[in-house]
């Protein structure tokens, strides 16, 4: 097993400690960090994940959106599972339809989102540091989608307090985010650059 292999599985053990319950209440915690960082006002879009048994739920945020009159963008795999791309939610979550590997996305009828200035991409992984980096489940989906869009475009690591740590190895490939909010903070890593 190599290095980023056992951090994985070190996360994945401490996420999974946390129990149920206060799992609940951290949950809503990050919500409320997500939607008082100094971006979300002016975001028309969130784009965001349905999460994953060990991910943080992002529920809270999505009600907060849709009552916002923000768009909700999801990911979705293509049926190979080769790439990723985010598609707007028409009915949230109506229309969400499930992967073979058990999580939600939209149907492949619904239309493809860019990110783009006015966007707040939230991203989930298994750890972050106080650079932005991120280790995620290993697919590489993020790495490559975040590689592709523009400079300005706002991305937030979304993670557990247990998850944020001081350095994570990365390499060339890697595309950290910009902020990472947790239940206990929100740490801004790097400013969003004009394209």
């Amino acid at each position: 097993m190599n290095e980023k292999e056992q951090l994985r599985v070190d996360a994945t053990r401490r996420i999974q400690e946390i129990p149920p319950e206060q799992r609940i209440v951290l949950d809503a915690q990050i919500a409320t960090h997500v939607t008082h960082t100094p971006f979300w006002a002016s975001a028309e879009i969130v784009m965001g994940y349905m999460a994953m048994d060990d991910e943080v739920d992002l529920q809270a945020v999505f009600r907060t959106a849709h009552r916002e009159g923000k768009s909700i963008a999801l990911p979705r795999v293509a049926p190979g599972g080769d790439t990723m791309d985010f598609r707007r939610v028409q009915e949230y979550p109506a229309s969400l339809e499930r992967h073979p590997l058990g999580f939600l996305q939209p149907s492949e009828r619904a239309p493809v989102v860019s990110a783009t200035a006015a966007a707040l991409m939230l991203v989930p992984g298994r750890l972050f540091d106080r650079s932005g980096y991120r280790i995620g489940r290993g697919g590489g989906f993020y790495d490559s989608y975040l590689s592709h869009i523009p400079l300005a475009a706002v991305t937030v690591g979304i993670g557990y307090a247990v998850q944020l740590v001081q350095t994570v190895p990365h390499d060339q490939f890697d595309v950290p985010v910009q902020i990472v909010v947790t239940d206990t903070e929100s740490c801004f890593c790097r400013r969003p650059k004009e394209n």
